[in-house]
């Protein structure tokens, strides 16, 4: 009830806003399946032939048949193999005449889908007596990027910042998971001249001040796309490890130790960590703060397990900001021992989306010209 209640609210708001990979379009790959007794391909579904497929991490898989009523198919993980292999039945989800939907939840195949670490697990399709063979197609859900969609964002995003959301809109917005920081403070962005109405006062600079949120929003958005960002690593001097697939070398930061970075001019921060792990540990705690200039710090925790490729080490974890207008340095402290790499962003400036390099440091001073100490004990007011 209270998920019907929220999509109701953030109707007038864009699905991205709290889409987990924004800017990536769905698209469903063939899943290879194959005859179980002789292991060769097969796409011909029979009662007491079952065929089998091999997939990696969680996933959604598609079957697509034309299934007569009372036949649909079973299927089932493998979780052995010889005298002691048990089989676990999956449930089914019916989509339409022709599909049917499987979901493959991490608790059914643990792991994170990992093509390099994971080891894929074994799905038997099977159909009951009496049923006739059924061609059989599989297809698995896949997220691959939009050339376009980091694009689309940002344009509606300055959209919708240079309009009011409605009210309805705006606390669903706030209320919805945010997967991503720059989702988060879009989300306050849109809401933040319904959340000032609240509060007496003149609303002279509240737009801009959302607009200039908005482009610092898509300046970490944009972090991670090498079609508008060069990319320099941190300089950091300390023991370095190298990792295979990893572009650049690990360096040993000691708890507690803090690094100044000069980031003048640049427009994200992007830190890389694994932590070092006992053979016995099961998870590993990441406690880091980064702070820019003499602004609050922002903290990052987060916990990681064993890296199966790597058995002293943890799966990488990851933290993208965006930096703020006129920032000169950030610090960086580890309150635990990590193997860290880093990276800052630059624009580049010949692209359209070059505009969020300068543009919020000039609607944050025409804000805070027409809007003044008011503006700031109003926003506190309504917070």
């Amino acid at each position: 009830m209270i998920g019907l209640l929220l999509l109701a609210l953030t109707a007038g708001l864009p699905a991205w806003l709290s889409d987990p990979e924004p800017g990536t379009l769905l698209r469903w790959p063939t899943v290879e399946l194959a005859d179980e007794r002789t292991g060769e391909r097969a796409s011909i579904l029979l009662p007491g032939h079952a065929l089998r497929f091999e997939l990696k991490g969680p996933a959604v898989v598609r079957l697509r048949g034309d299934f007569l009523a009372g036949c649909d198919p079973t299927v089932l993980r493998g979780s052995a193999s010889g005298e002691g292999a048990i089989d676990l039945p999956l449930p089914v989800r019916r989509q339409s005449g022709r599909e049917r939907l499987l979901v493959v939840t991490p608790a059914v195949s643990p792991g994170i889908g990992d093509e390099e670490s994971d080891a894929p697990a074994t799905y038997r399709i099977e159909l009951g007596a009496g049923c006739q063979a059924v061609p059989l197609h599989a297809e698995r859900a896949t997220a691959v990027p939009d050339e376009y969609g980091l694009a689309a964002i940002a344009v509606e995003a300055r959209r919708l910042a240079a309009r009011p959301v409605e009210g309805a809109a705006a606390a669903g917005g706030l209320a919805a998971a945010h997967p991503h920081r720059w989702q988060e403070a879009m989300a306050l962005a849109f809401a933040l001249p319904q959340l000032l109405a609240r509060v007496p006062g003149d609303d002279v600079g509240t737009r801009l001040l959302a607009r200039a949120w908005v482009e610092v929003a898509l300046r970490e958005l944009r972090a991670e796309d090498l079609e508008v960002a060069f990319v320099d690593p941190l300089p950091i001097e300390g023991p370095e490890l190298r990792v295979p697939d990893s572009p650049r070398p690990f360096v040993r930061v000691e708890a507690d130790k803090q690094l100044d970075i000069d980031v003048s001019g640049q427009g994200a921060l992007r830190l890389f960590v694994r932590a070092p792990m006992e053979p016995k540990q099961v998870l590993a705690l990441v406690r880091a703060e980064v702070q820019f200039d003499d602004r609050p710090s922002v903290p990052w925790t987060s916990a990681a397990s064993h890296d199966p490729a790597q058995p002293a080490l943890s799966r990488q974890r990851s933290l993208s900001l965006a930096i703020p207008p006129g920032v000169r340095h950030a610090h960086i402290r580890l309150r635990t021992g990590l193997w860290l790499r880093g990276l800052v962003v630059r624009h580049k400036v010949h692209l359209e989306d070059a505009r969020s390099i300068a543009e919020p440091a000039a609607l944050l001073a025409q804000a805070a010209a027409l809007g003044g100490p008011d503006l700031r004990t109003r926003f506190v007011a309504a917070l």
